[in-house]
This record gives structure tokens, sequence and C-alpha cells, in this order.
């Protein structure tokens, strides 16, 4: 008996509530959650726009595509509707006079990246929630974005042959696949 009541006084006073140390947050600079949206309708809308400007698609009806697709994203911001926008931007590619190589299709490829990673983000906030903008693209993302560029300024300049911006390509695909690998921070 002695020995349970000693028992139960240890545990009594090592599992007491203690009270919480006082603790302060303070958050930065944040936007609203509507810019992160706006900001995702934006790439998507730039990304299709980039892709239908590369065809021979009549005005109107590139315009009215790039509506739907901006609308769909500020709605419905997740990885459907941007794997929707580049199937779309895929369509456009190939329908492209300069098809199968277009140097445009690698700057439709970062501006598609850009809108991925800021659907990404824009689908986990509402309307009116706030969000760092550390929390939106990071240091990965920019090496990405960055690679894209220059490969695509590369594409742009005359004698440079197709399969070297296509090996470029191929080595930031697998970068950026390396670089979001599934609990990877940024």
């Amino acid at each position: 008996m002695a020995f349970e009541n000693l028992t139960y006084q240890y545990r009594r006073l090592r599992y007491r509530e203690l009270p919480l140390p006082p603790i302060d947050v303070a958050a930065g600079h944040t936007l609203p959650g509507w810019v992160v949206r706006v900001a995702a309708a934006a790439a998507v809308g730039a990304s299709v726009g980039l892709a239908g400007g590369l065809t021979s698609l009549a005005v109107v009806a590139e315009v009215v595509i790039v509506a739907a697709f901006v609308v769909w994203a500020l709605v419905h911001p997740n990885y459907a509707t941007a794997f929707a926008a580049f199937a779309m931007d895929a369509v456009f590619l190939l329908a492209s006079p300069r098809a199968p190589f277009n140097p445009g299709a690698v700057w439709v490829i970062g501006v598609g990246y850009l809108a991925l990673r800021l659907l990404m983000a824009a689908g986990l906030v509402s309307w009116k929630a706030k969000v760092a903008p550390g929390c939106l693209l990071g240091w990965r993302d920019a090496v990405v974005l960055g690679l894209t560029a220059l490969i695509g300024l590369a594409a742009l300049l005359p004698g440079v042959g197709v399969w070297a911006v296509v090996i470029g390509l191929v080595m930031v695909v697998v970068l950026a696949v390396v670089l979001a690998r599934p609990g990877s921070t940024h």
C-alpha cells in the first residue's frame, strides 16, 4: 500500500500541468491569399498565351482559350489545372509551324514550371489567408527557372544545335526532379 501511494505521488508530481512559457510570434511581410491566386492565374495565362502565340491560331480563339484557363486557375488552383494547361501548351506547340522543335518551347516550359509552383501554393490557401512570400518559391525553384531561362536564351542564338538544347532541357528536368523530391524543403 505504501508503494502504491509513493508511485501515485511520483506520477502526480511528474505529470502535473506546468504553465506554458510565453511565446512571441512575429510574422514578416505577408501577401493576401487572393494575390497568390491571381499570380497563379496570370502565370497559367502567360504559359498558355505564350504557347498559343507560337501557332498560327486565330487571335480570338487564343484569347478565349487563355481566358478559360485563367478563370479555371482562379476558381480551382490545383495540379489538375496545371497539367491541363501543360496539355494545352503541348497541343499548341505541336501545332506550331516550327514543330517538332520550336525554340520558344523552352520559354513555355519555364513559365509552365512557375505556374505549377504558384498553383500548388494557391491551392493551399484561401482568398483571405495571409501567405509569407518565402513560402511561394524557394532557391531550388530559382535555380530551375534560371537554368531554363539560360537554355531559352541559348536556343534563340544562331548556330546552337537542337540536340544541345534538348540535352540541356533534359538536365534541367533531372535537376528539377532531384530538387523537388518528396520531403524536400525550400
